[in-house]
């Protein structure tokens, strides 16, 4: 049985209008990195650009519904229909909100890409989360990862 110990409902991602200038200098920039590839003779690295740009150009315009239930659990941490467990959370880390960003659960999963998980928490304390997930794993201080600042930087 999968009863919910705390539950909330937050957002997978903060949504960001994206402008018309936004896309033109994305398509720009991708445009005359390839070029200066192709000018290279590095034709694989002009291909990889162009699908980069392409793949966020698509993943930018598609709508997607930012509405997250998370259900603390006691087998795991729960999002949406998706369940992580707590033999494969390494640790976890309650990062204390402020007037412009909410508290956030970010765990440290054992997987190679996107091993950091940030859940936003909307509804219950801050402490009260970090003292449910004491119960089940270790807390440590998370030291976001270059990757992390730069996305969050850009907006993604």
């Amino acid at each position: 049985m999968n009863d919910p110990i705390l539950e909330w409902e937050s957002y997978s991602h903060e949504s960001i209008e994206r402008s018309e200038d936004w896309f033109w200098a994305l398509g720009a920039i991708a445009f005359f990195s390839a070029l200066i590839s192709l000018f290279l003779g590095n034709i694989l690295l002009a291909l990889i650009i162009g699908l980069g740009a392409f793949s966020l150009y698509r993943y930018e315009r598609q709508p997607t519904d930012p509405k997250l239930m998370v259900k603390i659990t006691k087998q795991g941490v729960q999002l949406n229909k998706e369940l992580f467990t707590y033999e494969k959370i390494a640790s976890f880390w309650v990062e204390d909100g402020n007037k412009d960003k909410p508290a956030k659960l970010i765990l440290h999963y054992q997987r190679i890409f996107v091993p950091n998980l940030h859940i936003p928490i909307i509804g219950p304390t801050a402490e009260e989360v970090r003292q449910l997930m004491l119960q089940y794993g270790e807390e440590e201080k998370h030291v976001e990862t270059f990757s992390e600042v730069i996305f969050e930087t850009l907006g993604f």
